[in-house]
């Protein structure tokens, strides 16, 4: 049986409203939606990765600035934004 709107939680009730934005989009606005949210993840990613080397033995800070900007040249990063 249905659930009534009224029982809902406000995490359910969010999740219904999102679901029904994404079922009105186009595929064109569907896959710009993941793509993006690819992108988020791998900036998290190499973030984390590099937010977490002053913790590494032997790895100095010449050596982490020299990390980020290399991420930041070859694109893993944004330009102008660091994590660490």
């Amino acid at each position: 049986m249905k659930k009534r709107n009224c029982r809902k939680t406000p995490k359910e009730i969010e999740q219904h409203e999102t679901a029904v934005k994404i079922r009105r989009m186009t595929d064109a606005q569907i896959c710009e939606c993941f793509n993006n949210w690819e992108t988020k993840i791998r900036i998290a990613a190499v973030q984390e990765f590099l937010s977490g080397l002053p913790d590494y033995k032997g790895i100095g800070q010449a050596t982490r600035e020299k990390l980020w900007d290399y991420a930041r040249e070859r694109g893993f990063l944004p330009v102008n934004k660091r994590g660490g």
